[in-house]
């Protein structure tokens, strides 16, 4: 059900509005939003048609929703608070292949596991997180397999406007002496995965009211192999689809492909037809440019450019392990499409803005070198654009009804000059409102408007506690104490 009537948020004080002529993000003062059902239909001055409902906005600012396009929403919540700190200086500090692999060889929070209901506590606290920071759109990166009708379901249930992505692969990674990544293939198990992924994505429209969307995912850059990459895509195009791996993400990775192509990951993708305006890398930080990789050739940036491929940037996660994007302003310099994403936990936007914004400047080394409203754009406008809407990310006439309404007169938005730096710099989710999809009222008073998120964030601790008994009790893996351990002694 969407939202009914028509809806004015009266005279608010601070609207982030779409410039059309412009084709950019603009401020109004004391203007009305108006939306019907759906979709906008008034942004400016003195509206005076009808309304059904009437929200005084003296002490709100209204802006767009913001648009996530990379996240694990069930497994990022079981490595909150837990794993930050882990790394290895084995693999170029990313604790992917020996310090957070083990984890995944228990199934907990998966649909197929005890009827799903650690999945779904899961997944409902990784909704009210994004919520909370002014996500309206998500694209949610995961395995395909047993469980996905309850997938479908949960995404529609939130309220949110999703893209499910089921994924696949050929090879699971393998840690080989504990210091150099390697790849056990199974084609068999591949090609498996990749018709369970286009079976869920058959189902995916009959969910959510047309608030759900399928991506094509073959999972990683370097666990598919070409035959497969090339089905997927044509796949994708087929149906109409966003295509999207995890690309240039590590270290190992990048050295793995060069070793098995002679190419870096950027340079085999465009190769064999895999880069367009309807595809998006996950990360995309390991160009060959990138410092840590001391390469010969200064070539991905402008293949990525020139091919119209957008990337999904998601700066917090790898900040903890000491990695930086190379940099923020020379991908914008050079013309690539830039939308912001959340990876894993916490899947909460603001931070991850504010973060891109600050790792920017130190990596650039200049501190004028970037904008907020440059970030701000790329979690808004720069996600839609990389889903090939126009519909989404912009306060505008004939645009969803995604809207957040921020509550200014919060005294961490005090002094509130600039209303966007006051929320990004202090305020954070804390002065999040309101949040509507499609014109539905999906989070207010500090949780979703349809289940109990403080329940859903409960459940989560015999989850986790489930998780560490199934690691602690295998053999082919350290104990967890081993992989990580308390911020201090535990007297």
């Amino acid at each position: 059900m969407t939202g009914d009537g028509t809806t004015r948020i009266r005279a608010a004080k601070w609207v982030i509005a779409y410039d059309t002529a412009a084709g950019g993000h603009t401020y109004l003062r004391d203007a009305d939003v108006v939306f019907r059902g759906t979709e906008i239909v008034h942004v400016g001055a003195d509206y005076e048609g009808g309304s059904d409902t009437e929200i005084d906005g003296s002490e709100l600012m209204v802006m767009p929703g913001l648009v996530s396009t990379h996240t694990h929403l069930n497994g990022g919540p079981m490595a909150t608070g837990f794993l930050e700190e882990v790394s290895d200086p084995f693999f170029g500090h990313s604790p992917m292949y020996t310090r957070k692999g083990p984890f995944w060889i228990s199934d907990v929070n998966t649909p197929a596991r005890d009827g799903g209901k650690h999945f779904v506590a899961a997944m409902r606290h990784s909704f009210t997180e994004l919520l909370s920071s002014g996500v309206t759109t998500v694209v949610d990166n995961q395995g395909s397999g047993d469980g996905d009708e309850l997938w479908l379901q949960t995404h529609a249930e939130s309220g949110i406007r999703g893209y499910v992505a089921p994924g696949f692969q050929e090879a699971q990674w393998r840690a080989v002496d504990g210091r150099t990544l390697g790849h056990e293939w199974n084609a068999a198990a591949g090609h498996a995965g990749f018709e369970s992924a286009c079976s869920t994505l058959d189902m995916v429209n009959s969910h959510g009211e047309g608030r759900l969307v399928g991506m094509m995912f073959p999972a990683q850059v370097d666990t598919v192999t070409e035959g497969l990459m090339v089905e997927s895509r044509q796949e994708a195009r087929q149906r109409g689809l966003v295509w999207q791996t995890h690309a240039a993400q590590s270290v190992p990775e990048f050295r793995a492909m060069v070793a098995r192509t002679g190419r870096t990951p950027v340079q085999w993708l465009a190769d064999i037809g895999m880069l367009d305006e309807t595809s998006m890398l996950g990360h995309a930080i390991y160009l060959d440019h990138h410092s840590q990789l001391a390469w010969h050739s200064r070539d991905d940036l402008g293949i990525l450019a020139e091919s119209g491929a957008a990337m999904a940037h998601c700066p917090l996660t790898f900040t903890r392990w000491g990695t930086v994007l190379e940099t923020f302003i020379s991908y914008r310099n050079a013309g690539v499409r830039i939308s912001m994403g959340n990876d894993t936990g916490p899947v909460n936007m603001l931070e991850e803005i504010r973060c891109a914004f600050t790792q920017a400047r130190v990596a650039d080394d200049n501190p004028t070198s970037l904008s907020m409203s440059e970030v701000f754009t790329a979690a808004t406008l720069g996600g839609a654009d990389a889903l090939g809407r126009t519909d989404i990310g912009r306060v505008a006439v004939g645009a969803k009804a995604d809207l957040v309404l921020v509550d200014m007169a919060h005294p961490r938005m005090q002094p509130a000059i600039d209303p966007l730096r006051a929320l990004v710099f202090v305020a954070a989710d804390r002065a999040v409102k309101n949040v509507y999809v499609d014109g539905r009222l999906v989070y207010a008073d500090g949780g979703s408007t349809f289940y109990d998120s403080h329940v859903s964030s409960i459940d989560l601790t015999p989850a986790m506690q489930t998780m560490i008994d199934e690691v602690n009790d295998a053999d082919s893996v350290p104990d967890v104490d081993e992989i990580t351990s308390m911020a201090f002694p535990v007297g």
